[in-house]
């Protein structure tokens, strides 16, 4: 997956928890949850740490999705 925004060679620089937290919250609050989660993972796989901002961003997607089971898996996932 391609995330330019956060590409270090596109702008020298390394995303914060902030900003990993507001891409996964626009992904959400724009209902591609899914998107937003394979965000989650290729961060996580990149030795990235998310905050409880990010979590909440997909608990909030998966329901606003009507997602019920989506959401407890993220609570689940992330106890």
């Amino acid at each position: 997956m391609n995330w330019p925004v956060f590409r270090k060679e596109w702008l020298d620089i390394v995303p914060d928890v902030f900003t990993r937290a507001i891409m996964v919250n626009a992904y959400c609050k724009a209902g591609k949850v899914e998107r937003a989660v394979e965000f989650v993972k290729e961060m996580e796989k990149l030795g990235f740490e998310l905050n409880v901002v990010s979590y909440n961003s997909l608990v909030d997607g998966y329901v606003s999705l009507g997602d019920v089971e989506g959401a407890k898996g993220v609570l689940k996932f992330y106890e």
